[in-house]
């Protein structure tokens, strides 16, 4: 059993965790959305992308005209900016903004926090070339101030095979329980990501969550039950 942290800021614990202790070729991931018979067969590969933005501050209300506001560099990158769902398989968001000091400031620091992510790492790198293409296009509109942009993969898309050890154990056991195993797709990363790549067949299940990321998520604790009991009919069986 693993228990890793700071999964939300990039599979962190995962990333650090030492592979040498662990010796289980198959496991499961309690990491997915919806019910415990919802089995995720295969996830993006996610490159974050952050930006540093300078321009020249001045005074808003005597010399506007000598300051570059870096924010409104940002406000022209995130217009041109492929975001949202761009096909089935790939999405990109940019999902926080910062900038100024005061209202009666022009802006000289703005900065961009984002995402993209494919289960094809070649549509992947095609959005990373428009990205790149979209700021060398604004950074050119704009010589006198200064755009630094940084895109790391953090984790590597995944497809597992639904005829698996890994997917068997875990149908059996939901079969037992009376349930129909759901085999599904998803555009969610999670700590199965780098134990597959590591060579371990660890597939994420439903927790009983819904609507991750929002001030509305819930638990459907009869769900939660449930995946309690896959787990521990699984142990048993092993």
């Amino acid at each position: 059993m693993v228990f890793t942290r700071h999964e939300e800021g990039g599979l962190v614990g995962a990333h650090h965790l030492n592979f040498s202790m662990v010796a289980a070729k198959e496991g499961i991931v309690f990491d997915g959305e919806g019910p415990p018979n919802r089995i995720i067969l295969s996830a993006p590969s996610q490159n974050v992308v952050t930006a540093q933005i300078t321009g020249r501050a001045a005074h808003a209300g005597l010399e506007p005209e000598k300051g570059i506001s870096a924010l409104l560099i940002a406000a022209d990158i995130l217009g041109r900016l492929p975001l949202g769902r761009i096909d089935e398989e790939t999405t990109a968001n940019i999902g926080r903004m910062e900038g100024g000091l005061k209202r009666n400031i022009i802006p000289e620091q703005a900065f961009l926090d984002g995402e993209f992510r494919s289960r094809s790492n070649e549509k992947l790198a095609d959005v990373e070339r428009k990205f790149r293409g979209v700021f060398e296009e604004v950074a050119s509109r704009f010589p006198e101030a200064k755009i630094d942009l940084d895109i790391v993969n953090t984790y590597q898309a995944y497809n597992v095979d639904p005829n698996s050890d890994a997917v068997a154990i875990i149908g059996k056991a939901l079969v037992e329980m009376g349930l129909e195993p759901i085999l599904e797709t998803t555009g969610g990363g999670s700590d199965a990501n780098v134990f597959i790549e590591k060579g371990i067949s660890a597939i994420p299940v439903g927790i009983g969550v819904r609507d991750f990321h929002t001030t509305w998520e819930t638990a459907v604790i009869a769900e939660v039950l449930q995946g309690a009991q896959m787990c521990q009919a699984i142990v048993k069986g092993a």
